[in-house]
């Protein structure tokens, strides 16, 4: 990906660390392997990958014209800005749990209607305001990493409100530093789009790196200090965003990876509920206990777990997951096309101009479940092409603001508009089952207005 990546010696010391060793047997993209048997990134080595994409952004941003008086305002040297940039880039994924975010889905699933996700994730790992898990384990377990390696003061601190605190304002001082790992362009999506286009082909992810990294300039603005991109870089840009659309389209959201997915999900979702999995499983205080939670470790539960094999709905989860037994899950829509057509059918029967995706959820999921007599599993997915952040272009050397990029760019500016038009959700049903696949879809056709109908 990147050649040699030199690291500096507090560096290797987060890294040899057993809480950070534990990212070698967490997967990036938790069942996309199924599908692309060489997609086995791991959070360990994109997030090697993040520290030298970030130090070489890092690198660049020193050079800007404006860096002088910024590193002032914050108070750093050029060295330790870009240690604090590199170490935020290290630290990043360091909270994500098995299976990353398919954990996190199924979380939620545990969590359910009647409790709300921020209390619950406060519950397993503490700290106030993170709704995702991976953020609020990543902050709890960056702390304990920081108290065993020697790391000055203010560095520590300014890293750990980087991990803290999801969004800075535009008039934090640190808001340069977050936008680096955490915004529409960052060190983050760079590696991992190119990533996760090499190991599953190379069809995608083969924009300029080294471009994207010496096109951003730190920029002071009315209201704070930003990151800016050269206009020269816009095709590069362009590159990068086009191929994370791509790639979430056609690899991590590909019909068979979805299957998976909820698949996999329920049989999460089922240890959750029965305690096998709860949140003493996860001991940051316990180092070795907690370097040991990994995929190796859950895969060994979802095997282990007996009661699979007593529901029909989990056992033909688990055949699929274990065995690749597809008889039992079935995709409702596996094309463009068809979700278009079972839309299409579901809105005339139901006489409504938009189908809501929103009210398709658990609800709806045990409506269907009733009617069809089978467990149906609704998988949403999420994914936004391009955020509301403003990415500004400017010249070569940062000193004078162009357009935006979404003005500048009719491509990005239209790629949400190509997203909305790809199937937004799947719907699968689990267990045996002996009708075909349109005679089902017709009747989710006809039970889907109706619960529609008594919803408005």
């Amino acid at each position: 990906m990147h050649g040699f990546v030199y690291l500096t010696d507090l560096e290797k010391c987060t890294i040899n660390h057993p809480l950070f060793q534990r990212l070698r047997h967490i997967r990036q993209n938790d069942a996309a392997f199924f599908v692309y048997p060489s997609l086995n990134i791991s959070r360990f080595e994109h997030s090697i990958g993040c520290v030298s994409v970030a130090g070489r952004m890092a690198a660049n941003l020193v050079r800007s014209p404006a860096a002088r008086k910024y590193l002032s305002y914050i108070g750093l040297n050029q060295k330790d800005f870009q240690q604090l940039c590199r170490l935020y880039a290290l630290l990043h994924d360091v909270g994500h749990l098995p299976l990353s975010h398919l954990f996190e889905t199924a979380f939620e699933d545990f969590a359910g209607r009647d409790r709300a996700i921020e209390p619950l994730v406060r519950e397993w790992f503490g700290g106030e305001g993170f709704y995702k898990l991976h953020e609020a384990s990543g902050n709890v377990i960056a702390e304990a990493i920081l108290r065993d390696v020697k790391v000055d003061a203010s560095l520590k601190k300014k890293l750990l409100r980087l991990m803290r605190e999801k969004k800075l304002g535009k008039s934090d001082p640190l808001r340069p530093v977050k936008l680096l790992i955490d915004s529409e362009i960052d060190a983050d999506r760079i590696d991992a789009t190119a990533r996760d286009g090499l190991l599953a082909g190379r069809e995608y992810g083969t924009y300029d790196i080294d471009r994207l990294c010496s096109a951003v300039f730190l920029q002071e603005h009315e209201e704070g200090w930003r990151l800016a991109y050269s206009h020269k870089a816009l095709g590069s840009i362009e590159s990068l965003l086009l191929d994370r659309y791509r790639t979430h389209r056609w690899i991590h959201f590909h019909h068979r990876v979805v299957a998976m997915k909820a698949a996999i999900g329920e049989l999460i979702t089922k240890l959750l509920r029965d305690g096998v999995i709860r949140k003493e499983s996860f001991r940051v205080d316990e180092p070795k206990q907690m370097a040991l939670r990994d995929d190796i470790w859950l895969w060994s539960l979802i095997r282990d777990h007996a009661s699979f094999k007593h529901n029909e709905t989990l056992n033909a989860a688990y055949k699929f997951a274990i065995h690749r037994d597809k008889s039992g899950v079935m995709p409702l829509w596996k094309r463009r096309n068809a979700y278009s057509q079972w839309v299409t059918g579901c809105l005339r029967i139901a006489g409504l101009d938009k189908l809501p995706l929103e009210k398709l959820n658990r609800p709806y999921e045990e409506f269907l479940g009733s009617k069809l007599g089978f467990r149906a599993v609704c998988f949403h997915l999420r994914f936004t092409p391009v955020g509301a952040e403003t990415v500004p272009l400017t010249t070569e050397g940062g000193e004078e603001d162009f357009e935006s990029l979404r003005s500048s760019s009719a491509l990005v500016s239209s790629l949400q508009e190509i997203w909305a038009r790809d199937p937004q959700f799947y719907l699968l049903i689990f267990g045996q089952d002996s009708r075909n696949r349109k005679e089902i879809s017709e009747e989710c056709n006809r039970l889907t207005a109706q619960y529609l109908g008594t919803t408005r």
